[in-house]
């Protein structure tokens, strides 16, 4: 994520998506897109000490302890045996100009055929 810090961006607001086809026994289909997980990476801090502003270091971001904030809800359980794909995105919000998404990864994921 480095290459998206310059001195034009204030923060960074990242999230997680998963999307899945939905197919409801016809011949409609439906795209579903659910946002799991996001967090907000400012730029700046401030110490408590002093009204200075600090440059914090989160070019780099561990997903280490990281819970799924919005859980996927599989109520008429259609999701079983399907495939996901889980997608990492980011919306950079400058201090001058438009705000931009990028897209950082993509990743698919089997689900399992029976639930815990």
């Amino acid at each position: 994520m480095t290459n998206l810090y310059n001195w034009n961006v204030k923060q960074i607001f990242l999230y997680m998506t998963v999307s899945f086809e939905h197919d409801f026994g016809g011949k409609n289909s439906t795209k579903s897109v659910i946002t799991v997980w996001d967090s907000i990476l400012p730029r700046w801090e401030t110490k408590r000490s002093k009204t200075t502003w600090v440059m914090r270091n989160r070019h780099k971001y561990k997903f280490e302890n990281e819970a799924i904030e919005y859980p996927i809800r599989d109520v008429y359980h259609t999701l079983k045996g399907k495939t996901v794909t889980v997608s990492l995105k980011a919306e950079v919000m400058p201090i001058i100009g438009h705000i931009f998404s990028v897209h950082l990864h993509n990743t698919t994921l089997a689900l399992p055929n029976k639930y815990v």
